[in-house]
């Protein structure tokens, strides 16, 4: 029997972009990387968006509602076939957009990469409850149990292209914001003085950077990250709310990368690839073993691509080829 085509539409997403990567260029897929043409007045507003928010808060919106058309991507998309979108990707589209592939048989998919209880999930959700979308994922295991969505861990692209690293140059490492997370990692850095830690810590200041003796306050694009994770020793891990039951994609990039991973995400517990050989789990910076940051052992999760997006897009085909 024929697999049903997938469409998936990261949007402008670079993060989400870089999670499809171990899917382009597979039959049977294909990543939209824009829903409107280019020179469409749709693609215009989006771009306004990005540019000049406070004309896309007063006009945007309401623009898009009334110009929605098939672009390149989805122009000849054939009945039966399967649409998948995040809760980042989503969120920009109208109602009438969705509403208008779903009536012509093609299946929509929703792809929750952050916790209902975000600002960047509230349009996505509130589409959700209109039970505009087929299935609905989530990465949350409690937002899955809480709302009747299916649980699929993040999903992960291993990134086959990228060369393996020469050398582990650091110790640790943390790439990230800072949203409160700045104190976290300048009382880690000052319990693990002996480490090597490379700290890349987006929305300081400049005062804060100096004080810190952190390598970076720039911004750098996902996949660039990864190559100081390949030169880490270990891969650091804050999450600001304790209760939080999803992973981040620190944990994902540990088992794909066999790295270590420290983190005060008691999620971590029951990730299936939890070994505490290769993950310490602490619920207090003072908690923190430098010798586990320092030691260098060999790491191997025996992870074989159970979250990559060639596995998601199977279980998506084995959910929707399922119903009645």
């Amino acid at each position: 029997m024929m697999k049903q085509q997938v469409y998936i539409y990261p949007g402008s997403d670079h993060v989400f972009q870089a999670l499809l990567d171990d899917a382009r260029n597979v039959d049977g897929i294909q990543i939209v990387d824009s829903i409107f043409s280019n020179n469409s007045i749709e693609s215009k507003i989006l771009q306004t968006k990005s540019k000049h928010k406070y004309l896309w808060k007063l006009f945007g919106q309401q623009v898009l509602k009334h110009h929605v058309h098939y672009a390149n991507g989805l122009k000849n998309i054939e009945v039966g076939s399967i649409v998948v979108f995040s809760n980042i990707s989503v969120r920009f589209l109208p109602v009438s957009f969705l509403k208008k592939l779903k009536n012509q048989g093609i299946k929509l998919v929703v792809y929750f990469i952050d916790s209902i209880s975000n600002i960047n999930a509230k349009e996505a959700f509130r589409y959700a409850k209109l039970s505009i979308f087929d299935a609905v994922f989530t990465f949350d295991k409690e937002d899955a149990k809480r709302y009747g969505f299916t649980h699929f861990y993040t999903m992960y692209s291993r990134h086959y292209n990228f060369p393996e690293a020469d050398s582990i140059d650091y110790d640790a490492v943390y790439i990230g914001s800072d949203k409160g997370r700045y104190n976290m990692l300048t009382e880690l850095k000052a319990k693990c003085q002996h480490a090597n830690l490379y700290i890349d810590m987006l929305n300081i200041s400049e005062k804060q950077l100096k004080d810190s003796g952190f390598q970076s306050n720039k911004s750098i694009r996902y996949v660039d990250s990864l190559k100081i994770v390949q030169k880490s020793n270990c891969i650091i891990d804050l999450v600001l709310d304790p209760k939080q039951s999803g992973l981040s994609l620190r944990a994902n990039e540990a088992i794909a990368f066999n790295k270590k991973l420290i983190t005060n995400n008691r999620s971590i517990l029951k990730f299936p690839f939890y070994n505490p050989k290769y993950m310490f789990y602490f619920d207090d910076i003072n908690g923190v073993d430098e010798d586990f940051i320092k030691t260098r052992i060999h790491v191997d999760y025996g992870y074989n691509d159970e979250y990559s997006p060639l596995s998601f897009v199977q279980r998506i085909r084995e959910m929707l080829s399922n119903e009645k």
